[in-house]
This record gives structure tokens, C-alpha cells and sequence, in this order.
């Protein structure tokens, strides 16, 4: 192994160690205490950032529950579900690609970040959240009041998304309000 080679494993390990866990490429460059930058440490293995990696037995990558934790700190900053394309513009997160060969699927892993509460495809999932803010409201909310819960509590279906799922037309909003009503609103 060359200097060059020994003094980059010296590095991204430092920096793995700063982490708490294995850098991605753009948490190696974004580390004020590394002198080389990822793509110049990368092309010193043939097999490139996940040779340089596994070199530095560093291959082991994320926790589950760091890839967890990482995608609901990123669903709280970006305020939404995050989608393969919010983890990929992140320099916090590894790729959406490790979330599918870890979990499966995006969605399997918001579920196990705890980021299920809501299914975008269930209307019983927004009935229910609109029941609970009703109760709150003391009244079926309007389009401005659910917006403004929506940005206190990311978690909670946009309302374009409510919108969506009750027709997305003329009407939409009073057919939420009617199956608000229906399943016990005031």
C-alpha cells in the first residue's frame, strides 16, 4: 500500500470516527479536517469509494438505526415524508440506494424510522388526521387551517395530498369534509 493510500485510510477514518459512522462522499468533502478530496481518495482503488471503504474496514457502513435516525432528522429539516431524491440531494445521508438494499423499499424504510403515521395512499390515514384536528379546531378545517397544521406537523398530509385523494376537483375539500363528518367529526 502506498503513503498516498495509507494517508487517505488515516483520513476517512478520523472522519468516520467524527461522524459516529461511515462518511459518504459528500461528508468526507464537507469535513473541514480532510486535506484529500473523496474523488481523488476514490480513484487510488480500483474499486473506488467502496474499496477505499472497505479498506479502511469502514465497508460496515450505517446502522440501521443511524439510517433511521439520519431519514428522520431529514423528514423534520425538509418538513415532509423524504423521497429517493430529498436523501440523495442531503450531504447528511448515504445514498437512497442503500435505503432500498437495507430495507427494501422507501417505504419499508420510513417505516422502520417511524415515519409510517402516514400511508400517502390511505384515505383512512387522512380521515383520521383530519378527525384529530378537527377536534382541536373545534371545527372541520378550512384549506388555509389544515396548510397551517400541515407546516407545524410535517407528518401530516399535505393539503394538496388531502386534495388529491378526495377527487382532486371541484368538490375535493367537501367530500373530505363529508367523510370527516362521516367517521364522527364536529
Amino acid at each position: 500500500m502506498s503513503k498516498t493510500q495509507q494517508q487517505a485510510l488515516k483520513e476517512l477514518k478520523a472522519c468516520a470516527q467524527r461522524l459516529g459512522h461511515t462518511p459518504t462522499a459528500a461528508q468526507f468533502n464537507a469535513d473541514p479536517k480532510t486535506t484529500i478530496p473523496s474523488r481523488r481518495l476514490a480513484s487510488l482503488w480500483p474499486g473506488g469509494w467502496r474499496e477505499a471503504l472497505a479498506a479502511a474496514d469502514l465497508h460496515q457502513g450505517w446502522s440501521n438505526e443511524a439510517l433511521s435516525q439520519a431519514l428522520r432528522l431529514l423528514a423534520t429539516k425538509i418538513g415532509k415524508l423524504p423521497t429517493s431524491r430529498d436523501i440523495n440531494a442531503s450531504s447528511e445521508l448515504p445514498s437512497a440506494a442503500l435505503y432500498l438494499r437495507r430495507f427494501g423499499s422507501l417505504k419499508a424504510a420510513r417505516k422502520a424510522a417511524g415515519l409510517d403515521s402516514l400511508d400517502r395512499s390511505s384515505a383512512s390515514a387522512i380521515i383520521q388526521q383530519g378527525v384529530k384536528l378537527s377536534a382541536q379546531l373545534g371545527h372541520l378545517p378550512s384549506w388555509s387551517e389544515w396548510t397551517k397544521a400541515h407546516k407545524a406537523d410535517p407528518l401530516l398530509a399535505s393539503e394538496w395530498q388531502v386534495y388529491r385523494r378526495f377527487g382532486g376537483g371541484n368538490g375535493a375539500w367537501r367530500m373530505f369534509h363529508y367523510c370527516l363528518l362521516e367517521a364522527g367529526a364536529s
